[in-house]
């Protein structure tokens, strides 16, 4: 990384306050939103009365999404280096753990240093693969609003146009990081050094996704998106709520998609606001729509959270204690 050290951990200081303290800002409005027309009365009842055996069984489907995430990042990562399984899961939740407590889906940073720290490949390559998973994440999330969306307006459930305005911004943004990737892989920078050596090895990782690969990686995509509604399907039946197929992947795309945004730890604000967005679209009341994304909260993240700071103290142990990493070195 260029620039000295201290002028780095300088500009660090002053960026890493001031994205905490917009997301909590933005988060507060957020929820702020989401409660305004809300029975707080009927929020607690809908809590008071939550099947704790369905939650338990949707967060189960929830960590059998995540082991297929392990499998698909590690297919990437193998195109780039020897990894395990084992180091690709401390890796994924890790960052995992870090995008629900930090602002600005910082998680990524730490997940592709994680992999630094842990295996032969460089955290530049690493970062290039997420990228290729978080597009084609967008791209399926997409697929499932615009479906869900269509099905609800042809039935005329009144899928409202803040709805369509959601879904449309989303796409703007992932077929402009879709074709950035399609860019970048073809992209050549020589002459500049560092600079040149780094982006060469971000390509590397833009390039993980191949002919050979593609199949095995799209499939595990498919099977990530079914397992991720069947969890959030089951969350809502835990609320007496009749969650189908459409309804499930609809608040499944919203409140995935909402978590772009740099809100404050957990996505709270943006995950009880993307809820109660979709909750509306299905004509469904807005307290039950702020209990499940609090349930969905609990269930699903808090977990994660737990184990991947335990994983991130057990991979940066060495760096508290002075001792080196054979990988550190490598950008």
């Amino acid at each position: 990384m260029s620039g000295p050290p201290t002028e780095r951990n300088a500009l660090l200081r002053m960026i890493k306050p001031a994205l905490a303290l917009g997301g909590a800002a933005l988060g507060a409005v957020l929820v702020w939103l989401s409660f305004r027309d809300t029975d707080y009365a009927a929020v607690s009842q809908a809590f008071g009365n939550a099947d704790l055996v369905k939650l338990a069984l949707a967060s189960l489907v929830y960590f059998g999404a995540i082991f297929v995430r392990i499998v698909r990042w590690q297919v990437l990562l193998k195109e780039l280096g020897s990894v395990s399984f084992r180091k690709v899961a401390r890796a994924l939740i890790v960052g995992f753990a870090m995008n629900f407590a930090l602002p600005g889906r910082l998680g990524e940073i730490f997940r592709a240093d994680v992999v630094k720290e842990v295996t032969s490949v460089s955290r530049a390559s690493a970062l290039g693969a997420i990228m290729i998973e978080r597009a084609l994440d967008g791209l399926m999330l997409l697929a499932l609003l615009a479906g869900s969306l269509m099905v609800l307006y042809l039935g005329n459930s009144g899928a409202s146009g803040i709805s369509l305005v959601f879904m449309l911004t989303a796409g703007v943004i992932f077929f402009g990081a879709t074709v950035a990737i399609l860019v970048l892989r073809r992209v050549n920078l020589t002459g500049l050094g560092f600079v040149s050596a780094l982006f060469e090895r971000f390509r590397a990782g833009l390039r993980a996704l191949s002919r050979r690969n593609i199949g095995v990686f799209a499939g595990a995509s498919v099977l990530v998106a079914m397992l991720e509604m069947l969890a959030i399907g089951l969350a809502l039946s835990a609320l007496g709520l009749e969650a189908g197929l459409v309804s499930s992947a609809l608040v499944l795309s919203v409140a995935s998609l909402s978590t772009l945004l740099p809100t404050a730890p957990a996505y709270l604000g943006s995950y009880q606001f993307a809820f109660v967005l979709a909750f509306s679209a299905l004509n469904w009341p807005s307290a039950p729509a702020v209990a499940a994304a609090f349930l969905v909260q609990l269930a699903f993240f808090v977990p994660i959270m737990i184990v991947g700071f335990g994983f991130a103290v057990q991979t940066y142990s060495r760096q508290l204690f002075g001792v080196r990493s054979s990988h550190q070195d490598r950008a």
